[in-house]
């Protein structure tokens, strides 16, 4: 990393980076150019920028023979390297290393990466794509990532070749992962009591994964029921990049107290070692197991354990059945909801909308930068949700008027007595046809005009 220092003997700058053959340099800096330890750190990085670009083949006269791979190399090794997830430069390389990856960077154009993104979208064997609709815009606005930055260095000069290809449709599905209120209390009692803790406080303020297991001590104000959110594992910083303070909700203080209470550390929810869990901590295992135990469950598979049986079938419930191939009674396995969790997350918006917490104020709660984001993702309501809400309608007392009845025009006391009085006053017998001399029209013969049927002209 890039970096500069004060000589001690005689107080000149020294700047020091890693070069092009993957050694450390060190420059003497002009003190009448770089008079503060700033610039001078500055100036380091910029050289070891260029160097990174030369490294790769991408600078001077030589960035015509660099292919994409190393494009996508250089990129990696300048803006990934201390990101905190590595997962979208492990994504990049998996499904553009053979097909883009040799090409020249020229070479990669719009129809290139179309062809690429179609690919992966094409059913397989199996009847299923290679990557979803959402996978495949993720890789698209991935690749554009990498030109867009290659822009801004001045390391690549023509158009980002993503712009004229264009986005796939992801279609919205609900989210079946979602837990009522009853089904989140049926998993915190099934849970085992030292995930308890974290379940409740994902549940009760939908913070992320990371923002609970790097939770600290000090962050925590029990007297003043209040809660820093200010990191994620082991860095200072949230996804968001900002420090939100929220208030702890009375059911979650007691989750809190204990924790802290048998935390031999500073974090709130340390593992066995007083350590911070590892990002890898299989947490939605966790839930499912929970929710197995809960009977919040798809369905079971009754399973034959005889040796070379191998019998299953599934049923909606675990009573006792026996084999009817060999007469051994069947394990009954559960298959828990594929709730993850994140879904806990999910679940706190939901819940909260559902008790008409307006949408302002679980964007508050759930620290989304934009409450577009609060209502597209986390909104998810059910029909039993719309059916109450339209349930609410104000307009009421009107079914009677869904049967057949005489108009009714207001003013009158009741549209029966309005048809009576209309009656009574007829001066026509109903009980009588009219007489042919009260007939308004009679019915006479065609009389002759004398004048051209203009149907008959131009024929």
């Amino acid at each position: 990393m890039a970096t500069a220092y004060r000589r001690d003997e005689d107080g000149v700058l020294v700047a020091q980076y890693m070069g092009a053959d993957g050694k450390k340099h060190q420059e003497r800096l002009d003190p009448e150019r770089f008079k503060t330890i700033r610039d001078a750190r500055r100036h380091a990085q910029d050289l070891e920028d260029a160097a990174s670009r030369q490294r790769a083949a991408l600078e001077g006269t030589l960035w015509k023979s660099a292919t994409f791979a190393d494009l996508v190399e250089w990129w990696e090794r300048n803006y990934t390297s201390r990101a905190r997830s590595q997962t979208a430069a492990a994504f990049l390389r998996k499904h553009t290393r053979a097909p883009l990856g040799p090409l020249r960077i020229h070479e990669v154009t719009s129809g290139a990466i179309e062809r690429l993104l179609v690919g992966k979208e094409a059913h397989g064997p199996d009847g299923t794509p290679e990557l979803s609709a959402k996978s495949v815009n993720h890789l698209r606005s991935l690749i554009g990532r990498v030109f867009k930055k290659a822009a801004e260095q001045e390391v690549w000069t023509g158009r980002n070749p993503v712009d004229r290809v264009p986005r796939r449709k992801v279609t919205k599905r609900r989210n079946h992962g979602v837990l009522s209120a009853e089904e989140a209390k049926a998993l915190l009692y099934a849970l085992d009591p030292r995930w308890r803790g974290i379940v409740a406080t994902a549940l009760f303020l939908g913070p992320r994964k990371g923002e609970i297991l790097g939770l600290l001590k000090k962050d925590v104000d029990l007297a003043n029921r209040e809660i820093l959110v200010t990191r994620s594992y082991e860095y200072d910083s949230t996804k968001g990049n900002r420090e939100d303070r929220l208030p702890i909700p009375e059911p979650l203080v007691p989750f809190l107290e204990a924790a802290i209470a048998a935390s031999p550390s500073d974090l709130v929810f340390p593992n066995e070692r007083g350590e911070m869990y590892a990002r890898d901590t299989k947490l939605t295992e966790v839930v499912r197991r929970g929710l197995s135990r809960a009977g919040i469950v798809l369905g079971y598979d009754q399973l034959c354990r005889r040796s070379g049986c191998g019998f299953r079938e599934r049923h909606e419930d675990p009573e006792p059945r026996w084999c009817p191939q060999c007469g051994m009674k069947l394990w009954p396995k559960a298959i828990p909801r594929r709730t993850r969790f994140h879904d806990l997350r999910h679940t706190t918006a939901t819940l909260l909308l559902r008790e008409g917490v307006p949408m302002a104020f679980v964007q508050k709660i759930l620290r989304h930068s934009d409450i577009t984001v609060t209502e597209g993702v986390y909104g998810h309501l059910d029909m039993g949700d719309l059916r109450q809400a339209l349930a609410r309608m104000p307009v009421r007392g009107v079914e009677e008027l869904a049967r057949p009845a005489v108009v009714f025009h207001p003013g009158r006391e009741a549209p029966e007595k309005f048809a009576a009085e209309f009656a009574a006053k007829s001066p026509i017998d109903k009980s009588k046809g009219r007489a042919s001399k009260e007939k308004p029209l009679k019915i006479r013969p065609f009389k002759w005009s004398g004048r051209q049927d203009l149907n008959l002209i131009g024929q």
